[in-house]
């Protein structure tokens, strides 16, 4: 009998109980303002209890720039006699670094500031205790928490005389230690749920625009397969003579190629009007497009692009359609900052992106990236394939969404060199503006993934990733072996990665990069475990190296017994190749792979990392 095992995988989080006498607490630090050469700081550095908020202000005739992370943009900055205020929620070091406001300073001068001539400010958060005596009974033995809820000890006060025997006993308060725990909460999790350091998953919501891929009413276009040399201009479009199609209102597109033809043009978003409101509907139903003039760009470009004074787009993979973008232009310079631009086959410029529909998106980009969005991304349903021509690497990134990444029940291929899917708001994007705090978070809910990196992340999330794939293949390959620390993961979360119970196969290869990080060590040790914590009781399986990193704590189903992980069966990527559970290009079941030994009960046969 065929038996098919998954393994729940239960990163362990610890409550800290407190026990003992009264705990002093902290004292905040004076709220006195700092008066420098440049600016001024609303608050000293310091210890504050709970949070706190700084206000940075540049003097007339300087410039500041600001970082939480040590590195310095030029898009973080404060002009002259402007302020900007932070709210910090836990330890961080602010630095500035301030200028004349008439000298220019480009990104490669900023990225040559050493910290060591930045101004620090060190914030540190303390969380604020309560008092509590512990009244331990001579006579009567200690009660363990019970199985599926967590204790709540509440002591006596000083002044209560509890009764143990005929003479009353009063306790002196005690130095506060603390008792790490483990105790069951919803979903099969082990650890403390009221734990301040666990970060509860972001779910994503999908509105009805998010899903529909009617066609009503739409404005149907067919793509010249050149530029003809004469503008064209109606109501909601034009196309210019370079063959480049602008959409300039809200409403439904259908685009075609010519039967059996590639248009050698662009597709562009941007509304006539910066007043106008409403969403974009783009169904791409057999668009065959490549452009030779999208290269070396000043900013982010795409085969198709949405500006950002568009409210909201929509791109529909028509039913049964297979569509294909091929992006062949050359990298480029940003001359404000002098960073390296990318073209790509999608890019969504500061505007909510949706991708659905049940056809096919092929996109093919030689130096750039698949997906590209600055603002929240989701993907329903679609097949999308995401490599470099000839299922070489995608120069840079594949699939990436700034505020947010989820996808849906789709069928998702990615080859990338560098990460292949990721959300790409960081830490200096917090500090500089407080409300993106809880954003930055990654879903797979159902679906099959295949993911491929030549040298980075598989998966990345800033903040918290919701895992739930029907199938998910991870190969990181380290091709450059330009990493001997471990640093390229399979799976990685800033805070929590969740997997439920009805997650199928995840299969996290991250031999390359585990291979390179033991190289100058003396043994393969398990030290490095596929999920790097704070906590030796958060770790999983032994000799995962990288194949799961949340950051941070995280919450997870529970797994059933990892002493035995070492001698699992481990599918991955060249087993799938030769008989693969479903074929990424057509999201068509396949036979599924043999396994050898899937009857012994203690093996975690679905979820390895090799």
């Amino acid at each position: 009998m065929k038996v098919t095992k998954k393994i729940l995988i239960g990163l362990v989080s610890c409550s800290m109980i407190l026990s003992g006498g009264a705990v002093t607490p902290t004292a905040s630090a004076k709220s006195t303002k700092v008066v420098k050469k440049g600016y001024t700081i609303s608050k000293k550095a310091g210890k504050y209890s709970g949070s706190v908020k700084v206000k940075v202000k540049a003097k007339k005739g300087y410039t500041v720039y600001y970082t939480t992370t040590g590195k310095l943009k030029k898009s973080h900055r404060i002009k002259a006699s402007k302020s900007k205020t932070f709210t910090f929620k836990q330890t961080k070091t602010l630095r500035i670094y301030v200028v004349k406001a008439s000298k220019k300073m480009t990104a490669k001068k900023l990225r040559k500031v050493k910290k060591s001539a930045m101004a620090k400010y060190k914030y540190t958060i303390i969380k604020q205790t309560t008092k509590s005596t512990t009244v331990p009974s001579a006579n009567t033995a200690t009660a363990s928490p019970s199985a599926t809820t967590a204790a709540t000890t509440t002591a006596p006060s000083a002044t209560q005389t509890p009764s143990v025997t005929a003479t009353p006993v009063k306790t002196p308060a005690a130095t506060a230690t603390a008792i790490p725990m483990v105790t069951p909460g919803a979903s099969d999790y082990v650890g403390d749920d009221s734990s301040a350091d666990y970060v509860e998953p972001t779910r994503t919501t999908y509105t009805e625009e998010d899903t529909d891929t009617s066609s009503e009413n739409a404005t149907e276009i067919t793509l010249s397969t050149s530029a003809t040399g004469s503008k064209v201009t109606a109501d909601n479009y034009e196309i210019s003579k370079k063959n480049k199609l602008t959409i300039t209102a809200p409403g439904t597109y259908v685009l075609h190629s010519a039967t059996n033809e590639t248009t050698d043009g662009l597709v562009e978003v941007k509304y006539a009007d910066d007043t106008m409101t409403g969403t974009v509907h783009i169904i791409l139903d057999g668009v065959r497009l490549t452009s030779s003039n999208n290269t070396a760009p000043d900013s982010d470009t795409g085969l198709i692009t949405i500006k950002s004074n568009v409210t909201n787009a929509v791109i529909t993979i028509a039913d049964g359609s297979e569509n294909t973008l091929t992006d062949t232009g050359a990298t480029g310079i940003d001359a404000d900052d002098n960073t390296t631009t990318y073209t790509a086959g999608i890019v969504s410029k500061k505007t909510p992106l949706t991708i659905n529909g049940s056809g096919t998106l092929n996109i093919i980009s030689t130096n750039g990236n698949g997906i590209k969005c600055t603002d929240e991304l989701k993907i329903l349903d679609a097949v999308i394939n995401a490599s470099g021509p000839d299922d070489t690497a995608l120069g840079h990134n594949g699939i990436s969404g700034k505020t947010g990444l989820s996808f849906k029940n789709a069928t998702i291929y990615v080859h990338a060199n560098n990460d292949a899917l990721k959300t790409t708001l960081d830490a200096d994007d917090v500090a500089a503006d407080s409300t993106l705090a809880d954003l930055g978070n990654m879903e797979l809910d159902g679906g099959s993934y295949t993911i491929v990196s030549e040298n980075g992340d598989g998966i990345s999330a800033y903040r918290t990733l919701y895992l739930n794939p029907t199938l998910l293949n991870v190969t990181t390959k380290n091709a450059a072996s330009s990493t001997t620390d471990g640093s390229y993961k399979g799976v990685k979360a800033g805070t929590t990665i969740y997997v439920p119970s009805t997650a199928g196969t995840i299969t996290a290869d991250t031999t390359a990069t585990y291979s390179s990080s033991r190289a100058s060590r003396d043994n393969r040790d398990t030290s490095n475990n596929a999920v790097d914590q704070k906590s030796p009781q958060n770790n999983t399986t032994g000799h995962q190296d990288n194949a799961l990193n949340p950051q941070d704590n995280s919450k997870d189903s529970q797994s059933s017994n990892n002493d035995n992980s070492n001698n699992s069966v481990k599918p991955n990527l060249e087993d799938n190749k030769e008989n693969p559970p479903a074929d990424p290009k057509t999201g068509q079941d396949q036979p599924e792979p043999p396994h050898d030994n899937m009857e012994q009960p203690d093996k975690h046969d679905e979820f390895t990392a090799a």
